[in-house]
C-alpha cells in the first residue's frame, strides 16, 4: 500500500493527540508523544494512548466549542483547539482592552483571538 493511499483509508485515522496514522503508530510501536523541533529538542507532550477515534460531545463541550460547530470539530487535533475560530467557540471574540493595544490589536474592541475589527464607535 503507497503512503497516500494509507492516508486516505478509511480505516487509518491520524492520532488526534500526536498526528501519527494508525498503520504508522502500529508499525513503528510509536509512544503518543509530540517533540519540539527547535534548537534543543524537548518531549512537549505525551499522553498514555493514542486516540484515534472522533472527540464526543461531551469532549468538545469541555473544550469550549459552541453545539452548533461539533461536526466540524470531531477529528480537530488537540493542539489546534486553541486555534479555533471565535465563531466556533462559546467565549466568542475577545475584544482588546487599552492595556491591549500595541502588543495584541491596534484598536480597543477588536478581538485579540483572531483579531476581527468591530467597527470603533465615534467619538461625540
Amino acid at each position: 500500500m503507497t503512503e497516500t493511499t494509507q492516508e486516505q483509508a478509511p480505516g487509518n485515522p491520524e492520532c488526534l493527540h500526536c498526528g501519527i496514522l494508525r498503520v504508522d503508530a502500529r508499525r513503528q510501536r510509536a509512544a503518543c508523544e509530540i517533540w519540539s523541533r527547535y534548537e534543543y529538542v524537548e518531549l512537549e507532550e505525551e499522553w498514555p494512548r493514542h486516540r484515534w477515534r472522533d472527540w464526543t460531545d461531551t469532549d468538545l463541550a469541555a473544550c469550549g466549542i459552541k453545539p452548533d460547530a461539533y461536526e466540524r470539530h470531531r477529528r480537530t487535533s488537540v493542539l489546534a483547539f486553541s486555534w479555533v475560530g471565535c465563531k466556533d467557540t462559546v467565549q466568542g471574540h475577545v475584544p482588546a482592552t487599552a492595556a491591549d493595544i500595541s502588543i495584541l490589536a491596534d484598536h480597543i474592541g477588536q478581538c485579540v483571538r483572531c483579531g476581527h475589527r468591530q467597527p470603533q464607535e465615534a467619538t461625540p
